[in-house]
């Protein structure tokens, strides 16, 4: 998973929830500096580029080659271990967070939740759509001369 620890970022490596809520980020930054460049490619370089088609396509090439990254980063919180003699759970990734005992972790599924239903079912959903509706699709770019989602 993408891992916030390897930008050596000590404001952002104070607590568990920090850091989980920081890495839930990555999605949106990317996605917003990908909308970004393209935009000055579009304006500086090519005029006639298919904007929309374009930020479509990249954003989600983006995530389709991250997508198990993303839903494991995700659901992170809800991965626990028991502790000897069942004495409760802690996060897998984060020890010292004790599963559905303590704010921070409360903080973390509801962080993980959101971003699960913000990024991963929404794309989830138009994976399936675009997979059930493939023929349409393909009868319908012979028509639209050039302008195509590529799968």
């Amino acid at each position: 998973t993408f891992d916030i620890k390897v930008f050596r970022m000590g404001c952002f490596d104070s607590d568990a929830v920090t850091r989980y809520f920081v890495r839930q980020l990555f999605t949106p930054t990317a996605s917003g500096a990908i909308l970004v460049i393209l935009y000055y490619k579009k304006l500086w370089f090519n005029p006639r580029l298919d904007y929309t088609m374009e930020a479509v396509n990249t954003i989600g090439a983006l995530l389709k080659a991250l997508f198990m990254s993303i839903v494991l980063a995700t659901i992170l919180p809800f991965i626990c271990y028991s502790h000897p003699g069942n004495m409760g759970h802690s996060m897998l990734d984060s020890p010292a967070v004790l599963c559905y005992h303590s704010s921070d972790h409360v903080s973390m599924v509801i962080v993980g939740i959101v971003a699960f239903l913000s990024f991963v079912a929404p794309y989830f959903s138009l994976v399936g759509y675009a997979t059930a509706n493939y023929k349409r699709f393909v009868r319908e770019s012979n028509r639209s001369h050039g302008r195509a989602l590529k799968m």
